[in-house]
């Protein structure tokens, strides 16, 4: 309406920093969905038994301190994988009979950059489509390694998530790779 270009860094502060998505102890949080349907522009449609194997963390932004901060990331909801050998989703879960458990993962992040600390693997075999992913910054309180991060100046959080999966075709030498999806 202004006729004002934002940047990207700009207009991603006006979607993190609504009321909404504070805490009220100093963090924000951030919550998404991802899915396996075509053209979802973050995992292959190609495979299948698509799993999580690691997550590290950035924040990227002037004035958010030392390379040291701490990110959470919780899985909850539903989640989904492709079946080996047709291209049928199924819903699916790790370590629970409903898949609706709540899972956490307490990343230590960089500062524009991945920083020093290797990947998170408390996420392990987890299916990279789920109902709902919560990414969370909390304040300093918290977490004391946040206390010089300056959420105003925060342009993005950028997560790099590692994650196995096998080929949704068979073999180019005609071998049925279907049953290796219930290897664990």
């Amino acid at each position: 309406m202004t006729g004002q270009t934002l940047s990207e860094g700009e207009q991603f502060r006006q979607l993190v920093l609504r009321n909404e998505n504070l805490d009220g102890k100093g963090g924000v949080g951030v919550v998404f969905a991802t899915d396996l349907q075509p053209g979802n522009g973050l995992w292959s449609t190609d495979v299948c038994a698509d799993r999580i194997s690691a997550v590290r963390a950035q924040l990227v932004g002037d004035f958010l301190g030392d390379d040291t901060a701490k990110v959470h990331v919780l899985l909850s909801g539903g989640a989904l994988l492709r079946d080996c050998g047709s291209e049928t989703l199924t819903s699916w879960a790790f370590g629970s009979a409903q898949g609706h458990d709540t899972l956490f993962a307490a990343i230590q992040a960089g500062v524009n950059s991945f920083g020093s600390a290797p990947a998170n693997s408390s996420l392990f075999g987890q299916s990279v489509a789920r109902a709902t992913w919560q990414v969370l910054i909390p304040g300093g309180d918290s977490a004391p390694e946040n206390s010089d991060v300056q959420l105003e100046q925060l342009e993005d959080i950028v997560l790099e998530i590692s994650h196995e999966a096998l080929s949704g075709h068979s073999s180019p030498l005609g071998v049925d790779l279907s049953c290796l999806g219930a290897i664990q």
